[in-house]
């Protein structure tokens, strides 16, 4: 998807009020954000970005511990999907303590014949 594809796509789910967005900033500098949805049983972090430059730095740990301490509830489950071959999300997420819960398979479509 391209960045403006992206903004709807994101505009879109904040607007619908089912999601909430954490912005966090050093200095007035935006490094992460995180989006998420709270369910009666559960947290769905749809996506957690942190910038590019800011990486392997522990921003991303920081932010992430602000959420497990500050705004997420501490008896709810937290669920993530990552893509597969993200290694560096899989090893990030695994390392704050994440488990496998589930794999999806796909097989690409062959085209019509």
């Amino acid at each position: 998807m391209t960045v403006p594809q992206l903004a709807v796509r994101m505009q879109g789910w904040l607007e619908s009020k089912e999601y909430r967005a954490e912005i966090f900033e050093d200095g007035r500098e935006v490094i992460a954000y995180a989006i998420f949805r709270e369910d009666p049983s559960e947290l769905h972090l749809r996506q957690f970005f942190v910038v590019r430059d800011r990486r392997r730095k522990r921003h991303g740990k920081a932010a992430m511990q602000l959420l497990f301490n500050a705004v997420w509830p501490a008896n709810k489950r937290i669920t993530v999907e990552v893509l597969a071959d993200n290694a560096a999300a899989l090893g990030f997420y695994r390392a704050l303590g994440f488990n496998d819960y589930a794999v999806t398979l796909e097989m690409p479509a062959k085209g019509v014949v």
